[in-house]
Order: C-alpha cells, then structure tokens, then sequence
C-alpha cells in the first residue's frame, strides 16, 4: 500500500511539472543559461553614463569622455547553435521564457546574503558563493535573450510581460527584452511614459533610448514627460539617443531650467537638460541667456573649469556669434571634460 501511495505520488509530481522545450538533447534554459556570469551583464556607460556618449556627440573630438563618439551598444550575439535552438523551439519556449523573466530571489537567498554580508569576506564568501548571488538576474538574462533571439515572434508574450512591468518589475531585462521585440512592445513601454511611478517610467525611457532611431515613435510621449517637468537623466538621455525634431522640446527645457531657482523641480536633471539644448545645436539659441548666466555663476572658480567648459561649448553650438560675451577662453577650459 505504501509502495503504491509513493507511486501515485512521483507519478503526480513528475505529470505537474511543466515539460520545457528542448532541442538538441538541451532544454531551453540549458541553451540560454549563462551559469559563468558574475553578476555584470552590461557594461555601465549603458545606463549609467549617456551623457558621456552624448557629451561627445556636443563636446566633439577633443572631448575627454569614457567614449569616442555615440556609440549604439549591443550585446554580444549569442552563439550560432544557441540562435538556431532558440528560433527552432519558436514560441512553444514563450512560457519558459516568462518564468524566467519572473525570477526573483527566493527568500533563503535574501536571508543568506544578509548573513553573508555580516560575515568576514572569506567566510560570507563560503556560506553564499558569489556566483550563487546572481543566480536569478542570470535567469532574467536568459529569458532577455531568449525574447531577443525571437524578436517579432514573441509578440504573444507581451500582455505577461507588460503585467510584470506594470506591478512593478522596472529590471532593464525585463523592459529592454520588450523593446527587442519591436514595434509592438516598444508601443507598450511608450505608454508606460505616462505613469506616476518614476522608476517605471524611467526604466521605459532607458529601453526606449537603447533602441535608437528604432523607437523615434516613443519622442513626443518622451517630450510630454518632459513638459510634464519629469526632465530625468533617463527620459532625456532616451531623446538624446533616438535624436528629437519635435518642436516643443527647446521651450520645455527652457521653461523648467528658468524655473529652476523657484521651487526646484528634483526630477529635472539640469546637466542634461543644458546637453539636450546642445544637441539641438542653433534651433536651441533662445536657451544661450541662461547658459551665460551659468557660466557667470562659476566664473573665474579654479575648481569649477570643467563646468565653466561645459557651459562654454554649449553656448559654442547653440549660438557660436555670442561666445564674445564670455571672457577669453582660459586653457583650464579646453579639455573638453564633462562637468
């Protein structure tokens, strides 16, 4: 009677478990899985430094940023083999895939990393391996690819993926795999624009932007947030990136950048509200008062020559002819550094 009840047991178990996809002798998560990362998985000028890309596009070939021009990073392509896998299992793997994208760190993790983080290194180090930490980012990249290699196809994910996004899970894997999948998830992170949760609306932009001229459609949603004076880093590098012909991006700026000394609005990133006007080069000459008044402001500072530079070389490309009413230039200002 035992021997049967057991039977029926494991017959039960091994029926509820979801049978993934595979190819090849490998299942879909066998062919993903990048069980040797270390928990980097994209190089932080992606998301942390776009203004060094765009400062080089103003600042031009003397620039001394941490890049020689805008550069559209992409990942490094996967292995052929795992290209062919993932096309041929096709959109059987779309519900492997969104548990994958869904994985978060279980509770005895988080517990055994706040114990590890106590412990000396050598020791945390034993108890929580580190390449055990990443273990669930590493399965999010995973399905970032998966949803990427499928690009098109994997349309019939994005009702899952947009609940995801809109309960919170603002992981650039989980917006920038949306995006990957094309016009139609690059609709949906368009509509996230207009939400009231900063970090989700930032994550959006940030995906929005990584796709280039690809998601010119997402700029005057871009330029609503910004007259809605949600003037982030992420919203503007996104229209820095795609590129902005929309008319109503100069005086927007200007607005909030003359509003600044009032109560300050902490969602305007100045800095790269004044690159933005540079981008936009002498359609942006209406903003040159305030960039003189800036550079006033830091005049004859031996500290501050990168920001006296940066406000310099903006006026420079906005409005060349008014350069004279600055002081000559010092040399302390030719190095072309970001502020």
């Amino acid at each position: 009677m035992v021997v049967v009840l057991a039977a029926i047991i494991l017959l039960f178990l091994v029926s509820a478990r979801p049978n993934e996809p595979s190819y090849a002798g490998k299942t879909l998560t066998q062919w993903l899985l990048n069980t040797n990362a270390d928990g980097f998985w994209i190089p932080n000028d992606v998301y942390g430094h776009i203004h060094d890309e765009l400062w080089s596009v103003v600042s031009g070939p003397d620039s001394e940023t941490n890049l020689t021009g805008p550069v559209s990073w992409q990942p490094v392509p996967v292995p052929d083999e795992v290209f062919m896998a993932v096309r041929h299992i096709g959109t059987n793997g779309i519900p492997r895939l969104i548990q994958l994208i869904s994985s978060r760190p279980g509770p005895w993790a988080t517990i055994r990393g706040a114990i590890a983080a106590r412990l000396p290194q050598k020791w945390g180090g034993s108890f929580y391996p580190y390449d055990s930490r990443f273990f669930a980012q590493q399965l999010n990249v995973a399905a970032f690819e998966g949803f990427t290699i499928l690009g098109t196809n994997a349309e019939p994910a994005l009702s899952a993926l947009s609940n995801l996004l809109f309960q919170g899970r603002d992981q650039l894997q989980l917006t920038w795999a949306m995006a990957n999948i094309g016009p139609k998830g690059m609709a949906v992170l368009t509509n996230a624009l207009a939400l009231t949760n900063d970090s989700l609306r930032d994550a959006a932009a940030l995906a929005l932007g990584l796709k280039y001229q690809q998601a010119r459609l997402a700029v005057p949603a871009l330029v609503d947030s910004v007259e809605r004076g949600d003037a982030t880093y992420d919203v503007l590098g996104a229209l820095g990136r795609i590129g902005c012909d929309d008319p109503r991006l100069v005086p927007a700026l200007v607005r909030l950048l003359e509003a600044k000394g009032a109560p300050a609005n902490p969602k305007v990133n100045t800095g790269m509200a004044f690159l933005l006007l540079g981008l936009q080069r002498e359609k942006a000459r209406v903003a040159a008062p305030l960039v003189i008044a800036e550079y006033r402001l830091v005049e004859g500072d031996a500290m501050a020559a990168a920001e006296r530079g940066f406000y310099r070389r903006i006026l420079m490309v906005i409005a060349p002819d008014l350069e004279t009413q600055l002081p000559p230039r010092p040399p302390d200002e030719k190095s072309g550094l970001w502020p």
